[in-house]
């Protein structure tokens, strides 16, 4: 009897006996194996579909998953683009006064040089000086706002969300302009459960930018 891999051809029985029985005498043996190759093979059929099939599932998971991260990718440059348009015609507010001495307070302190940065789109450098008022104590409730509007600028933008939700919800002159620099920031750092949250707010009111809130607010 001679030796072979009965993996070079499991689909042909007669074969691999031909290979074990050459002269075809032990009929009894001869049924014995046939039998025994028989179950073996199908019981290897019946492994291969179960095998595709997983491998077919696996597959069609992959897909899926590469979709949904192709969709939300898709949502997500969207929504950013349409939140860089409106980043980018913020301006800041005026609310510069004269002090005792007839000299203009934007010219006279921390904040008010802080300020003129702002105007210059130099919003790294009036962050810096923002910083010095605070700690001077001269930063009030505009500077506060255009602090945020410079690290939302500068897209340093969970700085910005964290002193406009200490703004929020105090009773100032621009609190509009307040939920609307805060839902930008929310749509910027992909949080837009919240973004819509504030949007709602402003399109329901019909608030500061309300038009703009409905266009970004299509845009996830």
């Amino acid at each position: 009897m001679k030796n072979i891999d009965k993996s070079s051809d499991p689909f042909a029985v007669e074969n691999l006996l031909e290979f074990y029985f050459e002269n075809k005498q032990d009929d009894l043996l001869r049924e014995h194996w046939n039998e025994k190759l028989t179950n073996e093979y199908s019981e290897t059929t019946q492994v291969i579909p179960f095998k595709r099939d997983r491998i077919l599932l696996m597959a069609a998971s992959v897909v899926i998953l590469i979709g949904s991260i192709c969709v939300l990718s898709f949502i997500n440059s969207s929504s950013n683009f349409t939140a860089d348009l409106y980043v980018a015609e913020l301006a800041p507010i005026s609310n510069y006064q004269y002090d005792h001495r007839g000299v203009a307070q934007e010219e006279a302190s921390f904040s008010g040089k802080a300020y003129n940065c702002m105007k210059e789109e130099n919003y790294s450098k009036a962050i810096s000086i923002y910083t010095i008022a605070h700690e001077a104590g001269e930063l009030d409730e505009y500077d506060s706002y255009h602090l945020a509007l410079s690290y939302t600028k500068t897209n340093y933008h969970y700085k910005s969300i964290e002193i406009l939700e200490e703004k929020r919800n105090e009773q100032i002159a621009f609190q509009q302009e307040i939920y609307w620099l805060l839902a930008i920031n929310y749509v910027k750092t992909n949080q837009h459960k919240k973004a819509k949250n504030i949007l709602k707010l402003i399109i329901d009111g019909n608030l500061y930018r309300y038009q703009q809130a409905k266009e970004l607010q299509k845009s996830f």
